[in-house]
């Protein structure tokens, strides 16, 4: 007689896809613990990114690589 293990059903197909889904929209788009924020702790986010050490959504290199090139086109 075969394990009560043995018989439990494999996660069907759409619900991987369900998650796979998920996976990707969390990762590439908005974070799920951001959709709770108020406007106010959005903005203050949005200024300074402890997480990710972001200003207005650049790192300081990207900041430094646009002045730059800012600063070449007004010579």
């Amino acid at each position: 007689m075969p394990s009560s293990n043995s018989l439990k059903k494999p996660p069907s197909r759409s619900l991987s896809k369900q998650d796979e889904l998920l996976n990707i929209q969390t990762q590439y788009f908005v974070k799920i613990e951001d959709l709770k924020l108020s406007k106010k702790e959005k903005l203050k986010r949005f200024l300074y990114d402890h997480e990710t050490k972001k200003v207005c959504g650049r790192t300081p290199a990207s900041w430094c690589k646009f002045f730059e090139n800012a600063n070449d086109a007004f010579k």
